[in-house]
């Protein structure tokens, strides 16, 4: 079905309705947000008069927000099937900037609380308190896939489902 939802043709025909509002839905918050982001370059402090756009406005910017949603169902189709391809390369762009993100976040804390560990001897307690946040977060990790496939796996033993899930387990 994927494949067919970017051929123009098909969808001019069956006119795709659910795939490419999904597009549209997202080219008006990507619109919304770009524009927020350059109004917002150059602002330092809470003091440049830009700022109160950041942090006040709520009805304007939800009307701007409901209005360059709805001007996106106005736009042609044809433009709405390349877009998908280019948001899928900015979605796969934007999470590998949020996990280098995350990857530099754990390590700063991590140092940190190393630093303050090292500083004297009798500071055991930031080791231990690292040690402990780290072994609730992987038990905290493990809970979550636990919920996230068990239903997967669960309904029906043995299908093609199970297999994915488990010999991606094994491997990695």
């Amino acid at each position: 079905y994927q494949r067919r939802v970017r051929d123009p043709a098909f969808c001019e025909e069956h006119h795709c309705f659910g795939a490419l509002s999904v597009y549209r839905i997202s080219f008006g918050l990507a619109l919304f947000h770009g524009l927020l982001s350059l109004a917002m370059l150059g602002v330092r402090s809470t003091s440049d008069c830009r700022a109160v756009l950041q942090n006040g406005f709520w009805l304007v910017k939800l009307l701007l927000l409901a209005g360059l949603v709805l001007l996106a169902f106005f736009i042609p189709m044809q433009f709405f099937i390349y877009y998908g391809w280019v948001a899928l390369i900015a979605g796969v762009m934007f999470l590998f900037f949020q996990l280098v993100l995350l990857v530099d976040f754990a390590h700063s804390w991590s140092e940190s609380w190393l630093a303050k560990y090292g500083e004297r001897e009798e500071n055991k307690a930031w080791l231990q308190a690292l040690m402990l946040c780290t072994a609730l977060l992987f038990l905290a990790s493990f809970v979550l896939v636990a919920l996230m496939y068990g239903p997967t796996i669960l309904a029906i033993p043995g299908d093609l489902n199970s297999l994915a899930f488990w010999s991606n387990l094994d491997v990695g």
